[in-house]
């Protein structure tokens, strides 16, 4: 859960520290590892763009994401209602974040039940979110839905949202 960019930078750190420990030891290890960024907080959105130089892709956590974007715990009754997958504030965002991950050439994997609703699923192709991670038991009917829609489609549908100011609105 990554708000800072000083985070990441010790994170290369240790990782630099383990690949020279193991070179000392003689004990072979692959010197490719990708280094990613779990988006979850709205801090890490805004530092995208700082964050997109430091690593190799983005893993973006929906579930928090939205739960810290809109101070509403999905699992709590009292503020539940306020959980919304297709707020304005949660799908300019991840827009947002798509257009970093892509000018910066890193890849962009969406965690989180998100996907998990067609609509949303909808809206995220059409920002250009092309990896996700979904418990298996979801991938028959994502697979089975993306069949059934036109990526053009997706993209034009989605830019009209992403210009509409209420999760209503969107619906």
């Amino acid at each position: 859960m990554i708000s800072n960019i000083e985070e990441i930078r010790s994170c290369k750190q240790i990782v630099a520290e383990a690949k020279q420990n193991l070179t000392q030891l003689d004990i072979p290890f692959d010197d490719n590892v990708p280094l990613g960024a779990m988006i979850e907080v709205p801090a890490a959105v805004r530092l995208a763009p700082h964050l997109a130089k430091e690593v190799d892709f983005f893993s973006l956590g929906t579930n928090n994401l939205i739960q810290y974007m809109l101070s509403a715990d999905r699992s709590n009754p009292l503020v539940q209602s306020y959980y919304d997958p297709l707020h304005p504030a949660v799908l300019s965002s991840l827009a947002y974040l798509a257009d970093i991950a892509r000018q910066n050439q890193i890849d962009l994997c969406l965690c989180g039940e998100m996907a998990t609703d067609d609509s949303c699923l909808y809206a995220l192709i059409g920002m250009g979110i092309e990896q996700f991670s979904l418990s298996a038991p979801y991938i028959p009917h994502l697979k089975d839905f993306l069949s059934k829609v036109s990526l053009e489609d997706a993209r034009r549908v989605t830019a009209e949202i992403l210009k509409m100011s209420s999760g209503s609105e969107i619906r």
